[in-house]
Order: structure tokens, then sequence, then C-alpha cells
């Protein structure tokens, strides 16, 4: 009997401990299951966070890309921190809209750079304005049928939009406006302003559309 007792005694602590092992074991198992979920999420939330930026810098560089292609090795590597560190200052929380917007507004800053330069450069050169029409422009002669004036842009109606309608050099794009004004029927819109985009950072337009590089815009 009392024999008995003990073995139930034994058998009774030996259950308990099995059951206390389980327990830790499972507890173990738990706490490791929940510190990989925990883990994953939080892996899970800085890929979306960062996914943005490498996709909107991955679109940026693909609309850089055709520019880059014929720019210095230096220019090019400039470029690319520049769009890199524009995205990296709006912080892990920003959007794709504002993403965008901070790319866009480095392109506009660009050109008023580009723009102040030239002046700059002019003025130090003793040259006006009016002087500037003067710039020697690469290419193919200009036909004489039309006037060229350099860094100017008109409104008006567009013949052909310079957005699907690119040309090689500025002659090209003049003498697209004149074929286009022979061949137009009686009554249609006819060229008489031809408007080309030389610089690879794009151009200042009066209207929504920024000019792009070899965009060629004809308008009446």
């Amino acid at each position: 009997m009392v024999r008995a007792l003990r073995l139930d005694g034994r058998a009774t602590a030996a259950a308990r401990w099995c059951t206390c092992r389980r327990a830790a074991v499972a507890l173990c198992v738990a706490n490791l299951i929940a510190a990989l979920l925990v883990a994953r999420a939080l892996y899970a939330l800085g890929s979306f966070a960062f996914a943005p930026k490498r996709e909107e810098a991955t679109k940026a560089f693909a609309r850089e890309e055709k520019t880059q292609k014929g720019l210095p090795l230096e220019l090019n590597q400039k470029v690319s921190l520049e769009i890199l560190q524009r995205l990296h200052d709006l912080g892990e929380g920003s959007n794709t809209m504002e993403q965008q917007e901070a790319i866009e507004a480095w392109r506009v800053g660009k050109l008023k750079d580009m723009g102040s330069t030239s002046s700059k450069n002019l003025s130090n050169f003793g040259l006006s304005s009016e002087d500037s029409n003067e710039e020697i422009i690469p290419g193919p002669p200009l036909p004489p049928e039309l006037h060229t004036e350099l860094h100017t842009d008109y409104g008006g109606t567009a013949v052909r939009w310079g957005l699907t309608h690119h040309k090689e050099s500025v002659a090209d794009c003049c003498q697209a406006c004149i074929d286009q004004a022979k061949r137009a029927r009686p009554g249609a819109l006819k060229c008489n302003i031809w408007v080309y985009c030389r610089s690879e950072y794009g151009c200042y337009s009066p209207d929504k559309y920024e000019n792009k590089h070899q965009e060629c815009w004809l308008k009446q």
C-alpha cells in the first residue's frame, strides 16, 4: 500500500514534470513564432516604405536615360545622386505624388540654374540679350524662309505635338514646319511657328507642357 502510494506519487510528479516541460517547450515555440512574425512584419513595413522610392527612382532614371546617353559619366553620376538625394530628403513616409513633385521641382530648378548661368556668361562677355540671338546653332544651315529666335516660345494652336514629333536638329524641325504648311489642305491649320528644344535638360514653355529634348512643336 505504501509502495503503491510512492509509485503513485512518483507517477504524479513525473506527469507534472512532463506537463511543465511541454508547457515550457510550447511557450518557447510560441515566442519563437511570434518573434518571426514580428520580424517579418517589420521587414515588410520596411520594404513597403522603401518600395515607392525605388520605383520612383527607377521611373526617374528611365526618363533621364535618353538624356544621359550623350553625357559624360561624371555628369550622369551627379544627376543620379541628386535625384536620390531629393527622394531621401522626403523621408520614409512620403508617397508617390510627393516624390514626383520633388523630382519635377528638381528639373525646374535645373532649368532656372541653366538660365541664370547663361545670363551670367553673356554678361561676362559683354553681350546683351539681343546679341545672344546671334548664337551659332549647330547642325545644317536653317532655311531662310523662317526667322529664328533663340530661347523663346510662343503660344498658339498646335499643328503637330512635340510630345510625339521629334527631330534630330533645329534645321529638321524648321523644314518640317515648311513642309507641313505646303502640304496643308485649304482651310486646315498651317504651321507658321516652330519650337525646337535643343537642351538635354528640357526647355521652358509658357504653357503647362514642358518641352523635352528634341521635341519639335509646329504651331499656328
